[in-house]
């Protein structure tokens, strides 16, 4: 995250002396996965299949992930597993680190059963989404 955090710190830094009001700056943060469910345990058990198919795969070798495990994925990836609280808290340390107004969120995991994956879309838009949308407000999307 911190690699992010100091790019984007740049690129604020750059607005700015391009003549820019640093009020106008707006900062995006992408997600690169997510997998709510009720508990935490839950969730970790229901993706590692996912991650344990990636790291298999060609695409895990091309992108040379800097992870080796999924304990290390869900600590330092972008990807957004757990149950709603995780979630969130995952969420709000990346918008204290980068303070973005706009979020994309992959919410389709490739290899996930689609039931699954309607499931955990609906408790992030019924359980998670509502939170941060109170907690962050956005001028994008007021």
């Amino acid at each position: 995250m911190e690699k992010y955090a100091g790019l984007i710190r740049h690129y604020r830094e750059r607005w700015v002396a391009y003549g820019h009001d640093p009020a106008d700056a707006v900062v995006g943060a992408g997600f690169n996965g997510l997998y709510v469910r009720k508990n935490s345990q839950d969730a970790v058990e229901g993706y590692r299949p996912v991650f344990d198919a990636f790291m298999d795969s060609p695409g895990a070798k091309h992108n040379q992930l800097p992870f080796r495990t999924l304990e290390e994925f869900l600590a330092g990836g972008s990807v957004l597993v757990g149950s709603p609280e995780e979630v969130i808290d995952k969420f709000g340390r990346y918008q204290e680190a980068f303070g973005h107004e706009l979020s994309g969120v992959s919410l389709e995991v490739p290899g996930l059963p689609d039931a699954e994956n309607r499931a955990s879309v609906e408790s992030f838009v019924t359980d998670v989404l509502p939170v941060l949308r109170a907690t962050y407000p956005s001028r994008v999307w007021s």
